[in-house]
């Protein structure tokens, strides 16, 4: 008895001692963690959302001269709003980590600016955007300024909080503007209007709208400079030449990006058998009598050189990718996919390329479809590609008023994937064999205006080209990729794809400067519910047949209606009564319409059961699940502590 309780006292006194040091170990981890180790932190999430990425160590390790930053965070905003406290620690740790990383290259100042104190004035005037506290005329402060050597200033106004999953994005753009001033030469040769984008629905006149967000997200990080449509040599000056919808373009034109991309410069295009803004444009010029431009744009004569082609009048259409829009009339709204409009998500987007590895979704809307020409030599690289749940469109039947329903009935998916986009690499010979084309308005015996150009005739390429190719043009327009909101006089942009991101991406790869690359790619976070999305598509397809069939009925019925009425005779021309063939008929498919409804219901019915039985599980497993594991862990540990316990207890005694 003596024994046991000795032995008690000696559980009792060691669970003590475990307890207290235990206490001094995590005492001591917060003591070491603080001092040492306060900048320091673990990313647990899938994403790695909470880590600076390859771009961000990149842009800092690339700074020559150094770069101060004055982050600008009011108290008053941190008491006022709670919300904005959490978000602005965040912020100010994340330039703390910038500081941390730049070898010394990134000065960080913290300022808590006084109203109407002399800082106050300072922010102002280099571009913050102060929010009103109260009638006082306090004024509140959540921005950053940044300054290099030489005079360059970028800003931040205000760290919105609907922005707060695209700060390291707005942070890096900011210093990697200050670490490299000088910026790359873009020409953009296009024959659309990139100034205002088109605001129109399907097949509707563009209306006017905003400028294109694109354009302005090109312009921050390149000199974007505009060249003629008639261009006849490409400038020394351009680092890379992007075009957008090359329709109708001229041999002598056609001839210098020939020679421009042989030389080795490094080509963008941006190419469709049906543009949405063009073919919106055309309607509009058809009624009102002005000439139309074409909605389709290729570069054959290049493409057939290089072993490549964009198959003429055709577009993908895929079910699995289709974005979901209002397909009914009036005041009968009907959701349903439209099969030319795709959302591509991760599995379409290749990722082992520079340019695609980490974007999570591009929209694309009328897109035509690339492959490799038999026998070419060109080595052919696919970015963005369909789901094998696809199949091409003639481009005529969506020139106008689209019929989206019509399409969902005619779709026979030809199980195989179309490219989108692809990179094309390798040796290529000139599209012009017999060397520039002759000038049309030369006289005969007369040389082209190619003659006066600095550079010789090229038969093939120097180097293996690097070209990449869109079969696209409408992925650029605000209305397919971006939303806006104004925030105190402020236009703030929301990507819902990663289409920005694709186009720069794309431009730097080629421009050899990929530092950004993984960073922007990371900027949009939303992650679609696969299983969801697929419960929904297949219920809707089951949905669609039913229809069908319930219209089948109905036509069927009404022609046996017109059958008895044509062959019945009337002696009278008013009103007759109706045949009881006609009577039974009509009543059979009353009966049917009414059976046909009940199972049109049920199919709605559990469509919206199994999603939301779905979205049980998924909270159950997000919130639920691990709590749970971790208690019953917690009594499994227990009890087998007591067992050891007891056990050694008896064998003591």
């Amino acid at each position: 008895m003596t024994h046991n309780k000795s032995v008690k006292n000696r559980l009792r006194l060691g669970t003590f001692v475990g307890i207290v040091l235990v206490a001094v170990l995590v005492l001591m981890t917060n003591v070491v963690t603080e001092l040492f180790l306060s900048d320091k932190r673990i990313d647990l999430t899938e994403s790695k959302l909470y880590t600076l990425s390859e771009g961000t160590l990149k842009t800092l390790a690339g700074i020559d001269e150094p770069i101060r930053l004055r982050f600008y965070f009011s108290d008053q905003l941190k008491r006022v709003v709670p919300a904005y406290a959490t978000y602005g620690t965040r912020v100010q740790n994340l330039l703390k980590e910038y500081a941390s990383r730049s070898r010394g290259k990134v000065e960080l100042e913290i300022l808590d600016p006084e109203s109407f104190s002399e800082e106050e004035d300072r922010a102002v005037s280099f571009g913050l955007k102060g929010v009103p506290l109260d009638a006082e005329g306090n004024t509140v402060y959540f921005g950053l300024i940044g300054t290099n050597r030489l005079d360059g200033k970028e800003v931040i106004p205000f760290f919105h909080h609907d922005r707060e999953k695209f700060i390291e994005y707005d942070i890096t753009k900011l210093v990697h503007s200050l670490a490299h001033p000088k910026k790359k030469v873009v020409g953009l040769l296009s024959t659309i209007d990139f100034e205002r984008a088109s605001q129109g629905g399907m097949g509707m006149p563009p209306q006017r709208g905003e400028d294109w967000v694109i354009l302005d997200q090109m312009k921050q990080f390149f000199e974007v400079k505009e060249l003629d449509k008639e261009a006849v040599e490409i400038d020394k000056e351009i680092d890379l030449l992007m075009l957008v919808h090359p329709a109708e373009l001229s041999d002598n034109t056609l001839y210098a990006i020939d020679q421009f991309v042989l030389r080795g410069g490094k080509l963008l295009a941006f190419v469709d058998p049906h543009s949405e803004k063009k073919a919106a444009e055309s309607m509009q010029a058809m009624q009102r009598g002005m000439p139309q431009s074409p909605p389709s744009s290729s570069l054959k004569k290049l493409f057939d050189a290089w072993g490549v082609e964009m198959i003429e009048d055709k577009i993908v259409g895929d079910m699995d990718l289709a974005q979901r829009v209002n397909a009914g009339r009036g005041d009968a709204p009907q959701v349903a996919p439209y099969l030319p409009w795709l959302a591509l998500t991760e599995a379409n987007i290749d990722r082992d390329d520079a340019i695609t590895g980490e974007l999570k979704s591009v929209n694309l809307a009328s897109a035509g479809a690339l492959k490799k020409q038999e026998g070419a030599a060109i080595e052919f690289m696919p970015l963005l590609t369909s789901s094998k749940n696809s199949m091409l469109v003639d481009a005529k039947k969506i020139q106008f008023m689209p019929d989206v329903m019509g399409l969902l009935e005619s779709f026979k998916p030809d199980d195989q994937s179309y490219v989108m986009a692809a990179r094309l690499r390798g040796n290529v010979k000139s599209a012009f064999a017999d060397g520039a084309p002759k000038d049309e308005a030369a006289k005969e015996g007369e040389e082209s205006k190619q003659t006066a150009v600095k550079h010789a005739h090229l038969a093939a390429s120097k180097e293996p080209i690097n070209v990449v190719v869109v079969a696209d043009t409408d992925l650029l327009e605000n209305r397919f990729w971006v939303q806006t909101q104004n925030f105190m006089g402020q236009t703030l942009t929301f990507p819902m794809a990663n289409n920005a991101d694709f186009v720069v991406n794309a431009l730097e790869n080629l421009t050899g400067s990929g530092a950004l690359i993984g960073l922007r790619s990371r900027a949009t976070s939303e992650r679609p519910f696969k299983v969801v999305d697929e419960i929904r598509r297949n219920a809707e397809q089951v949905y669609r047949s039913k229809e069908r069939a319930l219209k089948a009925k109905l036509k069927a019925t009404e022609r046996k209606i017109a059958e008895i009425e044509s062959g019945r005779g009337r002696e009278d021309a008013g009103e007759a009564l109706l045949l009881p063939e006609q009577q039974k008929a009509i009543q059979n498919f009353r009966a049917e319409l009414v059976n046909t409804r009940k199972e049109l219901r049920n199919v709605k019915h559990a469509l919206q059961k199994d999603i939301k039985n779905l979205e049980s599980w998924l909270e159950f497993f997000n919130i639920g699940f691990i709590p749970i594991l971790i208690f019953f862990f917690g009594i499994f540990v227990a009890m087998r502590s007591r067992r050891k316990a007891r056990t050694y207890m008896r064998s003591g005694s």
